[in-house]
Parts: structure tokens; C-alpha cells; sequence
């Protein structure tokens, strides 16, 4: 492959798809083709390295499975399962890798605004972040997703980092008119242990049950 393809197909280095496949390697025996008649046979019609690759452009591209399976002559049957096979692999993977920060760690490298202002012993922060959506055709999708403070079609995901910065949870992404209290009703979490958190209130009137009820 020539320099900057594997970028332009994945959207990643070759040294980055390298290391994400190193990372992933020891536990390919976890890896089910779903449906496969071939499975413990070694008779693949891709090895594994191309596979993650393929999984890769679709996820970047966007692609038909049928362009995937043209490109490395298989069958959209074959995709099919390649896809599902390493969507699957790659969420229970890295769900299961432990992000809480080691002992010592948010100490060392909490702001020292934080500390002046009383948050010493912070152990993560959450907020909301509204992200820009296309707006839809459909009308009452676009009732629910347009947000005046962006003035513009939004989704709604709850982010959470450590003290300095680093990425722990997302949640899933809800519609922009939904209040960042609403979000966290939704996901059930406790900020019990937290000792900075941003609230805010706008739409207090906005029915869980009714947001719940409308399909995005």
C-alpha cells in the first residue's frame, strides 16, 4: 500500500493501524463471524489484518457494503458478517478496558485553579455538549433537535473527563432541546461522588416521557 492510503481508508497512519492491530491481536481467538461456516477452519476469504481494514473504510467512508465487497472481490454476505463480527469484538473490547485514573494521578495533575477555588478533591467533571446535526425533513424531528442557544438542529451527548482532561464516558447523543438534568435522569448516573458539576436548566417543562416517546 503507498504512503497516505491507509490513511485516506481508514483515517488513521499506517503506524497508528499498526498499533491499533497489535492492541487488538491477543484477543482475535474472542472474534465470532456470525453465521460463518467457516469458522476454526482457517478458510478466510480476507485475512484479519484486511478485515479490520475493511471495517475501518466502512466506518470512515460511510460505505455500501457492496462497494467494500467489490473493492476485495467477496460477497455483501461476507461484509456482512466481517462487519458485525468486529463491531461486536470492538465494543465488548474496549468497554472492557478500566479508564479510572491511577492513585497519585489526579493529584499530580489537577489545575491549581481547581484546588484555589475548592475543588481539590474533584475526581471527574460531566457536562453536556451540543454537536450540530443536519436538519431533517421531517418536521416534528426538527421540532425536537432545534436549539435556540446554537440556534441551529443539535444533538445533546453527556461528556465526562478527569480533572485534567482526560475522556472517561459519553453518553448517547439526545435531541438539542433536551435539558442536561433530563440526560442524566435518562442515563440513571450519581453525581454523589462529584464535586464539580455544571447544571443547567433551560426546559424544565420538556416531559421525560414525551421525549422518550418520539423516535429520532
Amino acid at each position: 500500500m503507498k504512503a497516505g492510503q491507509c490513511f485516506y481508508m481508514t483515517g488513521l497512519t499506517d503506524s497508528e493501524f499498526d498499533c491499533l492491530f497489535d492492541c487488538v491481536e491477543p484477543y482475535l481467538s474472542c472474534l465470532i463471524h456470525p453465521d460463518s461456516k467457516c469458522n476454526g477452519s482457517g478458510n478466510r476469504k480476507m485475512d484479519i489484518k484486511t478485515e479490520l481494514m475493511a471495517f475501518m473504510t466502512i466506518l470512515r467512508h460511510a460505505f455500501h457494503l457492496g462497494i467494500i465487497a467489490w473493492m476485495t472481490n467477496t460477497s455483501i454476505a461476507t461484509q456482512s458478517r466481517i462487519f458485525v463480527a468486529w463491531s461486536v469484538f470492538l465494543v465488548e473490547l474496549f468497554d472492557s478496558i478500566d479508564l479510572a485514573p491511577s492513585p497519585g494521578e489526579i493529584e499530580a495533575f489537577i489545575p491549581t485553579e481547581f484546588i484555589n477555588a475548592g475543588f481539590g478533591d474533584a475526581s471527574c467533571l460531566g457536562d453536556c455538549t451540543e454537536t450540530k446535526i443536519s436538519e431533517s425533513e421531517n418536521f416534528d424531528v426538527n421540532n425536537i433537535t432545534f436549539s435556540p442557544y446554537k440556534n441551529h438542529t443539535t444533538g445533546k451527548t453527556e461528556v465526562w473527563i478527569t480533572s485534567h482532561g482526560t475522556l472517561l464516558q459519553c453518553s448517547a447523543t439526545y435531541p438539542g432541546t433536551i435539558s442536561d438534568m433530563i440526560v442524566k435522569m435518562i442515563m440513571k448516573m450519581t453525581i454523589s461522588h462529584l464535586h464539580f458539576f455544571m447544571y443547567r436548566w433551560r426546559y424544565r417543562d420538556l416531559s421525560v416521557n414525551a421525549l422518550l416517546s418520539v423516535s429520532v
